[in-house]
C-alpha cells in the first residue's frame, strides 16, 4: 500500500506545461526539480498515463494478464483511474478524464443489488476484498470532483452501502479477509479496508467509529515483539515490512498518532529503509473544525482548524525518525510552521521530506467568505502566509513532492 501511495505522490510532480498555467507561477519558477525527479522521470510518468490510457477496455475495466485466481478488473481499474487522478485527471477535467469517467461507470455496475454493496466482477474474481478496498478508495476520491448532481448522489449512495458491506464482513479480531464474510482476517486486506473507508470519511460520508477503532486494534494485536507486523493477527510468523510500512500509515489515518504501535513500527521498517508516509494531525485540536483557525474563521463564526494541530505531529514524527533512524514523509503540509519544522529538520540530517499540494499553495481561507463547500480541504486552506512559506519550501528544497492529494 505505501508503494502505490508513494507512486501516487511522485505521479503527481507536474511538468513544465504545468507550471506555465498555473497560479504560483507569478511567485516565481522552482529553481530545482524535486529529489529524484528528472526530466526522464516526468517523460516516464507520461508515457505510463498514456499507456494506461489506451489499454483500457471497451467496458472501461483494465484487467491483469497474469493468471493467478483471476483478471482482477475491480482492483486493477480502481488502481489505474487513481492513478490518472494522481496525473490531475478528474471525470471532467484533464487529458485521460474520460478514461476517469468511464473507470467510475464500470466499478458502479460491479456493484449490483445482488453483491449487498461489494465491489466485485463475481464471475472474473476468485478473491475480491483488495478490489472492494482499493475502488472505496478511488471513487471516495471521485465523489468530490463530480459536478452532476445525479452522478454525485449515485456515488454517495453506492459508498454507503459499500460501507456497511465492509463493517458487516469484518472479522471478531477487527480484519478483513479475502472474502465479504466475517470468518478470517489478514493484514493487506485489513489495510486496503481502512484506506478506503478513509477515503470514503474525507469525502463527507459517515463510517462508524467503531469499524476504525476494532481494525486499529487488529493492528495492534498483529505485532511482534520486533515491532514488526506479521500476516495474521491468530497466526505466528515473522514480520512483514509492507505490511509493517503500511499499519503505520494506517494508524496515522485512524487518528492514532501517539500510539506505540506506531513507533516500533517505524523503528522496525528502518532496517529496509522504508519511509513511512504520514498525515500529520491532532483529533484532540480538530474536531468538529470546518476551516483552518483565523481571521476569517473568527468572522465567519465557523470551528477552525489551528495550525499547531499539524505542526506539533510533525515536529513528533520529525523527532521520533530522529530518535529511531528511520524515514519519514509528510504528506500534504499546509502551514508555515510545518514548512520551518521540516526545514530544520534536514538541516541537522534527519530523514524527513515533504509534500506540498496545489491547493494550498494557490489558495487562501479567503475564498472560504464564499461559503462554498468546494473550497473545504483536509487540511485546510490557510493564510497567506502560508502559501507564501508553500512556495519558498518547494523552491528551496524543503518540500521535494508535489501531490494532488488523491
Amino acid at each position: 500500500m505505501l508503494a502505490v501511495c508513494g507512486l501516487l505522490a511522485q505521479g503527481a510532480v507536474p511538468g513544465t506545461a504545468w507550471m506555465m498555467s498555473n497560479p504560483v507561477q507569478a511567485a516565481g519558477p522552482i529553481s530545482k526539480r524535486p529529489d529524484m525527479v528528472t526530466a526522464e522521470t516526468e517523460a516516464a510518468i507520461e508515457r505510463g498515463m498514456a499507456y494506461l490510457g489506451r489499454t483500457q477496455s471497451r467496458d472501461g475495466a483494465w484487467r491483469t494478464k497474469g493468471s493467478y485466481g483471476g483478471s482482477y478488473p475491480t482492483a486493477m481499474t480502481a488502481l489505474a483511474g487513481l492513478a490518472l487522478l494522481a496525473g490531475g485527471n478528474t471525470p471532467v477535467e484533464g487529458k485521460y478524464s474520460e478514461n476517469v469517467r468511464r473507470a467510475v461507470d464500470y466499478l458502479l455496475k460491479q456493484q449490483p443489488p445482488s453483491n449487498n454493496g461489494l465491489y466485485a466482477n463475481m464471475a472474473e474474481e476468485s478473491s475480491v476484498m483488495h478490489g472492494h478496498g482499493f475502488a472505496m478508495m478511488f471513487l471516495g476520491e471521485v465523489y468530490g470532483m463530480e459536478r452532476d448532481p445525479e452522478r454525485q448522489e449515485k456515488l454517495k449512495k453506492s459508498l454507503e452501502a459499500a460501507v456497511k458491506l465492509t463493517g458487516q464482513s469484518q472479522s471478531q479480531l477487527g480484519g478483513w479477509l479475502y472474502q465479504p464474510n466475517s470468518g478470517g482476517d489478514e493484514g493487506s486486506v485489513t489495510v486496503t479496508q481502512i484506506q478506503g473507508l478513509r477515503s470514503i470519511r474525507n469525502a463527507g460520508i459517515h463510517v462508524p467509529k467503531s469499524i476504525i477503532e476494532k481494525a486499529c486494534k487488529y493492528i495492534e494485536i498483529s505485532t511482534n515483539p520486533d515491532g514488526g507486523l506479521r500476516y495474521q493477527a491468530r497466526g505466528g510468523g515473522a514480520s512483514r515490512a509492507p505490511i509493517t510500512a503500511a499499519a503505520v500509515a494506517v494508524m496515522y489515518n485512524a487518528g492514532n498518532y501517539e500510539h506505540p504501535v506506531a513507533k516500533r513500527a517505524l523503528e522496525y521498517t528502518k532496517m529496509f529503509g522504508k519511509a513511512v508516509l504520514v498525515h500529520a494531525e491532532i483529533s484532540e485540536l480538530t474536531r468538529g473544525w470546518v476551516m483552518a483557525e483565523g481571521l476569517v474563521s473568527t468572522q465567519l463564526g465557523l470551528r477552525g482548524m489551528p495550525a499547531v494541530a499539524e505542526e506539533i505531529m510533525i515536529y513528533r514524527d520529525i523527532v521520533l525518525a530522529e530518535l529511531t533512524g528511520g524515514k519519514v514523509h509528510i504528506l500534504h503540509v499546509s502551514s508555515a510552521g510545518g514548512v520551518d519544522l521540516i526545514r530544520q529538520g534536514r538541516k541537522r540530517g534527519v530523514n524527513v521530506t515533504g509534500e506540498a499540494c496545489p491547493h494550498h499553495f494557490t489558495l487562501t481561507d479567503e475564498c472560504l467568505r464564499t461559503f462554498d463547500s468546494n473550497y473545504k480541504m483536509a487540511p485546510p486552506l490557510r493564510t497567506q502566509k502560508d502559501v507564501d512559506a508553500l512556495i519558498e519550501g518547494l523552491k528551496d528544497g524543503t518540500l521535494s513532492v508535489l501531490s494532488t492529494d488523491h
